[in-house]
């Protein structure tokens, strides 16, 4: 069960969780098998629950696939961007690490994407997640990154911005070619 026990140790004991994380021997391509595959589609289910938000099943079904695609092209492109830019921001580069960075510590938002089906509540507990993860990255960067404290916040901003600004601008941009109204998650008439 180590996705679920992954799971619960980011979202709960994070700062032991991070240095689990930082000594566990595991390749890129387990990281995304034994876990990015599986929190990854957690947004995917809440798609597939909102029966409400569309007005048929099968821009359900197709919001469903879009977004589990774009959520682990984001995981990925996020990790080696940010593994980039560790030079910048004086961080160890190691690919690897910034995918578990990554891999891990964008949990909340897959986790609080999966209750995107309740209209208002679901909307508000992402920015919940999305905040958290913040929270995560922040923990993270100095142990698996060895980020200077100096360079810390700078260094999570970038990062924190580049993972969320990864994933919304393919969500929008997929939303329009898959048409499938994404952006209706975002807008603040639906929050009314």
């Amino acid at each position: 069960m180590y996705p679920l026990s992954r799971l619960q140790g980011i979202l709960f004991n994070p700062a032991q969780e991070w240095e689990s994380i930082r000594d566990e021997s595991i390749t890129n391509l387990q990281i995304f098998l034994k876990y990015v595959l599986w929190v990854a589609a957690l947004p995917s289910l809440g798609f597939l629950i909102s029966v409400a938000r569309y007005e048929n099943f099968l821009i359900n079904v197709r919001a469903a696939v879009v977004s589990y695609v774009l959520a682990l092209v984001s995981v990925d492109l996020g990790a080696y961007l940010i593994y980039l830019l560790a030079p910048k921001f004086e961080a160890q580069k190691d690919v690897g690490r910034a995918l578990k960075l990554v891999a891990f510590g964008t949990t909340p938002v897959f986790v609080a994407g999966a209750l995107n089906f309740i209209p208002v509540v679901g909307n508000f507990l992402w920015l919940i997640g999305a905040a958290y993860c913040a929270f995560l990255f922040y923990a993270g960067l100095p142990l698996l990154l060895a980020t200077p404290l100096l360079k810390l916040v700078p260094y999570l901003v970038t990062s924190f911005v580049i993972f969320l600004g990864i994933y919304l601008t393919l969500l929008v941009a997929a939303g329009y070619v898959f048409e499938v109204p994404f952006i209706k998650v975002f807008t603040a008439a639906q929050m009314l």
